[in-house]
Formats: C-alpha cells, structure tokens, sequence
C-alpha cells in the first residue's frame, strides 16, 4: 500500500454507498464514502453543508466531511415508470444485483 503522504491519489478509488430507509417517513438517504485505494485516504464532500441535518437536503458528516448523506428516493415515487425505462435502469445493474423476475 502507498504511503498516504506520497500517493497523489490518481489511481484506484472505492465507493460505498449505504441506502437508510427513514423510518415512518416513507423517505430515503444514501450515505456515501470515497477512498483512494492505493493509499486508503477517505475524500471529503466539498460542497455540502454540514450545518443542516435533514432528510429533505444534502449535507456531509461532522467535523470532516468525510461521508456525503443525500437525499433519494425510488424513481416510481411519484407514479408509475414505463416499462422500457426500467428496463434501461436494470440492465444497467451490475451482474448479479439483478431483480428475479
């Protein structure tokens, strides 16, 4: 593994992404962290706000800004998806994250 001090963070990075389902509000959150994966240095959310704690805005954890926490929600929230757009988004899917018809 590189030195944090030394990488210049160019090459491999790694994402998670955990989807928290509020409860009693019928909303969602995504809570996203970066790392660079030669050196394991967590990125920070640059342009979120860490002043605000909501479920309705965007904003970054305390006091580093390391862990983005945005606002989502199903894309059939507000009615109906035509068919063809859903296949789109599945097809999209990595192998093996694929619903089962």
């Amino acid at each position: 593994m590189t030195s944090p001090l030394k990488c210049e963070h160019k090459g491999r990075h790694v994402a998670n992404v955990a989807v928290n389902n509020i409860e009693d509000t019928a909303r969602f959150t995504a809570d996203v962290k970066i790392w660079c994966a030669d050196c394991g240095m967590p990125f920070r959310f640059t342009d979120l706000r860490t002043d605000i704690i909501s479920t309705r805005h965007s904003n970054k954890s305390v006091p580093f800004g390391e862990e983005a926490r945005l606002p989502v929600e199903p894309m059939d929230m507000d009615g109906p998806v035509m068919p063809e757009l859903l296949e789109h988004f599945v097809s999209e899917m990595p192998p093996g994250t694929r619903p089962t018809p």
